[in-house]
C-alpha cells in the first residue's frame, strides 16, 4: 500500500502503490562507444534518457543506444550527450 491522492470529485490522480519511478544518477556518452550497467535494485525495471547537446550549433540524433535489461550500450556518437538513468 502507498501513497494515493484524490482529486476534489474522489478521482485517483496518483497512487504510488503502482509504481513509482526514481532517478539514480547521469552520465556523459561520447564520443567513443561503451557501455554502463545501472545498479537497478531486484524486481525493478532500468530506464533511461538522452539530453542532446544544448550548445550544438545543429541539432544531432543519437545513434546506437540501447538498454538491455540493466545494461545501457551507445556506438561511437558525434558528440556528448547525457544519459539520465533509473528505475522503475
Amino acid at each position: 500500500a502507498g501513497l494515493q491522492v484524490c482529486g476534489a470529485d474522489g478521482t485517483l490522480l496518483l497512487d504510488t502503490s503502482d509504481r513509482l519511478c526514481r532517478c539514480l544518477g547521469e552520465l556523459r556518452i561520447g564520443p567513443s562507444g561503451g557501455s554502463f550497467n545501472i545498479p537497478v535494485r531486484s524486481g525493478k525495471t532500468a530506464w533511461i534518457c538522452l539530453v542532446p547537446p544544448l550548445d550544438a550549433p545543429y541539432r544531432v540524433d543519437p545513434v546506437g543506444i540501447t538498454l538491455t535489461g540493466s545494461v545501457v550500450q551507445w556506438e561511437r556518437q558525434e558528440m556528448i550527450f547525457v544519459l539520465i538513468y533509473g528505475e522503475c
